[in-house]
């Protein structure tokens, strides 16, 4: 080998082992500088399994999903990503997530939570988490709620949900008395529920949800053979909880057993904007509704190419100002 390659070379090799060395001292020292524990969850013999992704090793085994998932995220204080793979899990009872921690299953047709008693996935005063790729059936339900202290920066995305009556919503933000903000809810679907769809409903004067946006998300079909309250609507936007700063782009409520979109008369809402979305059919399998209206707004709202039709009562009203209500191009 010419002695100019070989030097190259060299220098190269160097230079890797250096970078493995740095890398390897950084994994093994303590503190803030080691990653975060990664878990697979899966099932083996009708037990609920989750191995350590780093040694390779199985740290919980039981024959309770919840059990299982709720003792992972508890050894996860610092975050962590929780893959969930193809299956169908039980909830026995709720499982709360901790902060800066991922739950991800393989699509909405592997990773099934199923419950019989109100096991939901629960993210309570903790921020930065996100949860995505999975179904959910039955008495479960994501639920978000900022008790204690304000949370912010979540995600969910690409989850279906088909929940039952004892469920609030299938996808709830709850705010009591403080804020819910940064929040991304993608390609999720409430479909063919008992309960509302989405739901942001607050418990205290201060209840605020704020900066939260819902792309490509549909809510169809819910509280028609039964439901948790006569007033069932897809997406309940603002119910004892102001709202600042909402999008919804190409959203879809059809055919719900009150109304599509629906903020309540007696909350504040400001700087609320829909594009492309579409609102048919709803209320329409209600005897008699009170709204029976695809899009019920309060205010400070634009619709921007929306469509409605087919609706009990109407496809647009307007319980606030109707002169801060701006309608461009669409079909209402």
């Amino acid at each position: 080998m010419p002695r100019g390659r070989y030097v190259a070379t060299l220098l190269i090799a160097l230079a890797i082992a250096a970078a493995l060395s740095i890398t390897y001292l950084a994994w093994i020292e303590p503190g803030d500088k080691s990653p975060p524990p990664q878990y697979e969850i899966s099932q083996k013999e009708g037990q609920t399994v989750a191995t350590n992704l780093l040694t390779g090793r199985i740290e919980h085994e039981s024959g309770s999903a919840s059990e299982v998932l709720q003792v992972v995220f508890r050894s996860l204080p610092d975050g962590g990503t929780v893959l969930v793979r193809s299956g169908e899990y039980e909830l026995d009872e709720s499982v709360e997530l901790s902060g800066n921690t991922i739950l991800r299953g393989e699509g909405i047709q592997n990773t099934v939570f199923t419950s019989e008693n109100k096991g939901m996935l629960v993210v309570k005063d903790r921020s930065g988490v996100t949860l995505s790729d999975f179904r959910l059936v039955g008495s479960t339900a994501i639920y978000i709620t900022a008790d204690q202290s304000d949370v912010s920066g979540l995600l969910v995305r690409n989850v279906e949900a088909t929940v039952t009556k004892d469920m609030g919503g299938a996808f709830t933000l709850a705010p009591n008395g403080r804020t819910i903000s940064e929040v991304s809810f993608i390609d999720c679907h409430a479909i063919d529920g008992e309960a509302y769809g989405f739901l942001n409903i607050g418990s205290r004067g201060d209840s605020l949800v704020r900066n939260i946006t819902y792309t490509n998300c549909t809510a169809v079909d819910n509280g028609l053979s039964s439901r948790s309250h006569d007033w069932t609507v897809g997406f309940d936007l603002a119910e004892m909880t102001d709202v600042d700063r909402m999008l919804l782009v190409n959203c879809t409520a059809n055919n719900n057993w009150e109304s599509g979109f629906h903020f309540e008369d007696d909350i504040e809402s400001r700087h609320i904007v829909f594009e492309n979305c579409v609102a048919n059919g709803n209320g329409r399998n209600k005897p008699d509704p009170l709204y029976g209206a695809g899009f019920v707004l309060n205010g400070d709202t634009v619709l921007r190419n929306c469509t409605a039709d087919e609706n009990a009562k109407a496809n647009l009203l307007v319980f606030g100002n109707p002169r801060t209500v701006a309608v461009e191009g669409g079909d209402l």
